[in-house]
Formats: C-alpha cells, sequence, structure tokens
C-alpha cells in the first residue's frame, strides 16, 4: 500500500472517530443536562447545584469544541475523499461490464442518489467501458444489450448516435 493511500485510510479512520465521539459527548450533554434540571427542580435549593452547573458547562464547552474539531476535519478532508471518490467511479465505469460488483454497486448509487457519471453524464461517453473494437452497431448483440444503458443515462440527448442511421445505438 502507498503512503498516501495509508495516511488517507488513518485521515478516514481518525474522522469516523472524531464524528462517533461527537454523537457519544452530544448525547451525554443532552441527557446530563435533562437530569441536572431534573435534579435542580426537586431540589431547588441544593448545596452543589452550583458545581454540578459548572462542570455540565465545561462539558458542554468541551462538546462544542469537538464539534469544530469535527467540522475543521470534514472541509480538510473533503478534497482528498472527492479525489479518491471521483479515481474510484472512474474505474468503477471501466468495469461496469466486466464485474458484476461495480455494476450492481453503480446501478445502486445511481438509482438511489439520482445521479450519473463521475462529474457529469458525458463521462459514460468519455471513459471506455464497452469495447469500440468489437462493437458492431448493426449486430443484434448491440440490440440485445439495450438493457445495459445507464438508467441515469438514457435520455435521448445522452445516447450515442448512428453516423448512419440517425439512430440511438443502444435503444
Amino acid at each position: 500500500m502507498e503512503e498516501s493511500q495509508a495516511h488517507f485510510m488513518v485521515t478516514v479512520f481518525l474522522l469516523y472517530g472524531l464524528i462517533l465521539l461527537q454523537a457519544y459527548c452530544m448525547k451525554l450533554h443532552y441527557t446530563g443536562g435533562l437530569r441536572l434540571i431534573t435534579i435542580l427542580l426537586q431540589c431547588p435549593h441544593w448545596a452543589r447545584a452550583h458545581l454540578a452547573s459548572r462542570v455540565w458547562l465545561i462539558n458542554g464547552t468541551i462538546v462544542a469544541a469537538n464539534g469544530m474539531l469535527v467540522y475543521a476535519a470534514c472541509r480538510g478532508t473533503l478534497k482528498a475523499l472527492m479525489s479518491e471518490l471521483s479515481s474510484s467511479l472512474r474505474i468503477g465505469i471501466s468495469q461496469y461490464l466486466t464485474e458484476p460488483s461495480w455494476k450492481r454497486l453503480v446501478d445502486t448509487m445511481q438509482i438511489e442518489l439520482s445521479c450519473c457519471g463521475v462529474e457529469k453524464p458525458g463521462d459514460w461517453h468519455e471513459i471506455p467501458w464497452i469495447n469500440m473494437d468489437f462493437l458492431n452497431k448493426d449486430s443484434d448483440l448491440v440490440m440485445n444489450i439495450a438493457i445495459l444503458v445507464l438508467y441515469t443515462t438514457s435520455t435521448r440527448r445522452l445516447l450515442p448516435r448512428s453516423s448512419t442511421t440517425g439512430t440511438s445505438l443502444f435503444v
């Protein structure tokens, strides 16, 4: 594994840990605050009310600081995450027909997220996912794989046109 990939994995795991810690601390702070209010309402002249309120306030400050740290970490890793996602999607598009796992993943992502391509729908026409050396646009096989045209790219303006007939190659 390359050093940059190892660094990226460590960063992602640290970010994930910070998010989990933030969620746990927020829940603890929220339930602690409710418990403190309950105690103060039941015993308004409780001797340790000042100390308990101060501890709860310090805990809230720590939770807020951790939230800012999580935000900064998310902003700092956003560019690297987008770059990794882009390169992974390019690999997935190129292996769409050969690897069933990539096909399933890309199809699910496109249907669930209502998106297509890496950066734009035209990526499916720029990244080679069908071996054009063996593609005979007049063959019955091309007509039989019409179902392989992706859900989100199946509009008339995105499908490639045949130069001789003026019709789409896949539909």
